[in-house]
């Protein structure tokens, strides 16, 4: 247990690869986007070890993988969570696409005319009554609404 304590954290190790933790800033719940930036990371990772395979005809040593890492600038890793960004919205736009048509003929199929006919006259009947109450508590309650009305907006 003692040597337990004296391991440093990950993020503390030598060469410690903090991408993960750049692009993901809270892992116990990443976005979408987040997951999207660490995929292209990855991808782009691997493209990377591929062609260095084919090329030196090893896998990159602790040295190679140290230098590609710092080689995601700032302004590259920006790039990277834009471009996740710009992924998300096109795949969320393409959804939209596909089902607009879906619920626009959902919404109309279920338009009924005469119900909403009923409806509509139904609410306008509450509020005539609403009224009709309003104006008979006025005037068992001796309130001049009219005498209100033109005390604001004299008559010339």
């Amino acid at each position: 247990m003692a040597q337990d304590s004296q391991v440093p954290p990950a993020t503390e190790a030598p060469n410690y690869n903090h991408i993960f933790e750049t692009l993901i800033p809270d892992p116990s719940s990443p976005g979408l986007e987040e997951m999207v930036s660490y995929f292209i990371y990855k991808r782009a990772k691997r493209e990377w070890a591929t062609k260095f395979y084919k090329r030196i005809g090893h896998k990159p040593d602790e040295a190679h993988l140290v230098e590609y890492v710092e080689s995601y600038t700032e302004s590259r890793l920006n790039g990277i969570t834009s471009e996740s960004q710009q992924i998300v919205a096109s795949f969320a736009q393409s959804i939209i696409d596909e089902v607009r048509p879906q619920i626009t003929e959902e919404a109309l199929k279920e338009r009924n005319f005469v119900r909403d006919a009923g409806v509509a006259a139904f609410g306008a009947a509450i509020y005539t009554l609403v009224l009709i109450v309003l104006a008979l508590f006025a005037k068992f309650a001796h309130i001049d609404i009219v005498g209100i009305v033109e005390s604001i907006f004299p008559v010339k």
